[in-house]
């Protein structure tokens, strides 16, 4: 206290008698500049919509900005002011170390109190709402618990832990991708996780994606309003997501909603001149605005390009009236194992436009294969939901057409192949398929594989309204408890736990198989205890054979004369002709004036071998054939007991 008034009093007598000389000192400690800092600044509304009031309570732990700056760990607090206005200066946490958030409790005037976090990032101003990670007093968003536990806890997955973690907003000052590229270049060539910006940003050059690299938002949203999710990646002049030419792998992207606005490109676009594989997109939102381009576009006629073991699931897209391209296209030489599941897709219920999801194989030599869409909720395909062209191997499960109330476009499942000499599609098999929006002219389900009564297809717990196998192929298809109200162009049978049935809508007839292994493939081998039969539909030019080939068979029971042929013998222990009355193989006749005859009910090549013995008295008969006719000739009227065997 004496330092303190001997020095006010110095200060005193300077300043009247020698102030021209007075002057002030400050130590170096205080001239250092403090870090930069970002004003946050917006009203805050209580959740009835009125202006809140009382005070925020903002806490932090000590932290490293990103221009390596420490802060020490403190607390502050501000008075919410008149009409719920605040404005307070914050250092910015975002690209820190340790990766910190501000933890802010909102205290109100009428008792009750909030929890929310802040992520700062390094601009002039932000807004309240931009700067939140959660704006639910309840639980921390999966984000924040991720950086706090240093792993990422997704549901499904095995905790991994972060390693490098960059904020994009830390990077976002003059860059086009909202700092996203700058923070994947950050990386490193090892790869690690970028956090997406809080809130909507919109970019002008494609999010350059590397190996390895985790792109994480905030939240995505549902189908109906794509831009409102707590993450929304946008664009209007260029491809949002690019693959690099020499391939990508190792890739996730989750938790936010990516739109194409008019004027832009392709939502992910994956041509690479080598494969890209072993990628993941889960929990997105995705919206093209553009008709004559992709949400997802792989479509490399490069020699080595490839799309394979990719996965996309628990996403939603929403595609462009009239759409020119697919939404989701796919078709390169090599393409295999792909997943597309648990999606809800919005097309159009009237406008033309072609499919939701299209996927081909553009190598002759090798069809796409093990593909799998399945939990999908399709809501107006007007363009058609899925075409398969030289797929084999692969599943469509668990699909429901929505709100499409008129005939579509395009069949709503075609599968086939593009040309005459592309891979030809088989061994797909259809599963809990429910749509009833097509059309004798336009199905519900097309398959055209231009291979003639192949049963190499399966459609089981399935409501289809029209079943169509195309052009000249007439595919054979296995029907495991469906029902196909309407089939044209096919040859198809029906199996349930009573009855094999066979039917064909062929004007000419085919040719059904069984035999150990492919009717049903999917299930393995297949093997079947025949009870009773049905041949309904089959025409005359139609036969029944089994064993051998349709030319030289083991067994044949022709349709045309109703002639059955066993190659290999015969074995009975009784023979019944199921008649009374005389037939071409048995019969009894009765002699007038010592003669009696029996026409045969038809013509045969050869006349039939009989043999004869009367039955009245031991008395010779003679037997007498042509090939129409049987002639007996005895005693009197004695009567006559025939046998006969027919040769050809």
């Amino acid at each position: 206290m004496r330092i303190q008034r001997v020095s006010r009093h110095l200060c005193w007598w300077l300043f009247y008698f020698l102030l021209p000389m007075c002057v002030t000192y400050t130590s170096p400690a205080a001239a250092a500049s403090a870090p930069a800092t970002t004003t946050v600044e917006g009203i805050i509304y209580r959740a009835n919509g009125s202006p809140a009031s009382g005070t925020l309570l903002i806490s932090w732990p000590a932290f490293t900005t990103a221009n390596k700056e420490a802060v020490s760990a403190g607390t502050t607090s501000i008075t919410i002011g008149q009409g719920g206005v605040v404005s307070i200066p914050l250092v910015p946490t975002q690209g820190s170390t340790p990766a910190t958030v501000y933890k802010v409790v909102l205290r109100s005037a009428d008792g009750t109190s909030a929890v929310e976090y802040w992520s700062v990032p390094s601009v002039p101003s932000a807004t309240v709402a931009s700067v939140r990670i959660i704006q639910n007093g309840s639980q921390v968003s999966t984000t924040y618990q991720s950086l706090l536990s240093a792993k990422l806890d997704r549901k499904g997955d095995t905790p991994v832990a972060l390693g490098a973690v960059r904020y994009a907003g830390a990077f976002a000052p003059g860059s086009k991708t909202a700092g996203i590229n700058e923070a994947i270049s950050d990386l490193g060539p090892n790869g690690g996780t970028v956090i997406l910006p809080f809130g909507t940003v919109t970019t002008s050059a494609c999010v350059n994606l590397k190996n390895n690299v985790r792109l994480i938002g905030h939240g995505y949203c549902g189908i109906d309003s794509p831009d409102r999710c707590p993450t929304v990646i946008q664009n209007a002049t260029t491809d949002l997501f690019c693959a690099p030419d020499t391939g990508l792998q190792g890739v996730v992207l989750e938790e936010f909603s990516a739109i194409s606005l008019k004027g832009g490109g392709h939502i992910f676009n994956f041509n690479a001149s080598v494969p890209v594989s072993m990628n993941e997109i889960r929990n997105v939102t995705l919206w093209q605005m553009n008709g004559g381009k992709s949400v997802l576009q792989a479509t490399s006629a490069a020699a080595s390009a490839g799309f394979f073991d990719n996965r996309v699931h628990h996403f939603m897209f929403i595609y462009e009236t009239g759409n020119t391209v697919p939404a989701i296209n796919v078709a390169e030489p090599a393409v295999s194992h792909l997943t597309f599941e648990a999606f809800r897709s919005k097309g159009s219920n009237t406008s033309s436009g072609t499919y939701a999801i299209s996927i081909e194989s553009t190598q002759a030599q090798a069809p796409a294969s093990s593909i799998i869409v399945r939990d999908g909720v399709i809501e107006q395909p007007h363009g058609g939901f899925l075409n398969l062209f030289s797929t084999t191997e692969s599943q469509v499960a668990n699909i429901q057409i929505w709100d499409q109330t008129v005939t579509p476009a395009n069949p709503v499942i075609n599968i086939g192949r593009r040309s005459s000499s592309a891979y030809i599609s088989s061994r797909i098999k259809l599963e809990n398929i429910s749509s009833q929006v097509g059309s004798a002219s336009i199905p519900d389900i097309k398959i055209d594989t231009s291979i003639t009564g192949a049963t190499s297809f399966t459609i089981q717990s399935s409501i289809i309204g029209y079943l169509d196998g195309g052009g000249a192929g007439q595919p054979g298809i296995i029907l495991l408890n469906t029902n196909a109200v309407h089939r044209q162009n096919v040859s198809y049978s029906v199996v349930s736990p009573s009855e094999l049935s066979f039917r064909t809508t062929s004007p000419t007839g085919k040719s059904f198989k069984i035999w150990s292994g492919w009717p049903l493939w999917w299930e393995g081998y297949a093997f079947f205890s025949v009870g009773d039969v049905d041949f309904g539909g089959i025409t005359p030019a139609g036969d029944f054979w089994w064993g051998g080939a349709p030319t030289s068979p083991r067994a044949k029971i022709q349709q045309s004369d109703g002639k059955a042929i066993f190659n290999g013998g015969v074995q009975v222990s009784k023979v019944v002709t199921g008649n009374s009355a005389n037939t071409d193989l048995a019969g009894q006749l009765t002699l007038a004036s010592g003669t009696a005859s029996y026409t045969f009910s038809g013509t045969y090549l050869d006349p039939p071998v009989c043999i004869a013995t009367d039955t009245t008295v031991a008395a010779p008969v003679k037997v007498t054939t042509t090939t129409t006719k049987l002639t007996l000739t005895g005693t009197g009227s004695d009567t006559i007991n025939y046998v006969c065997v027919i040769r050809r």
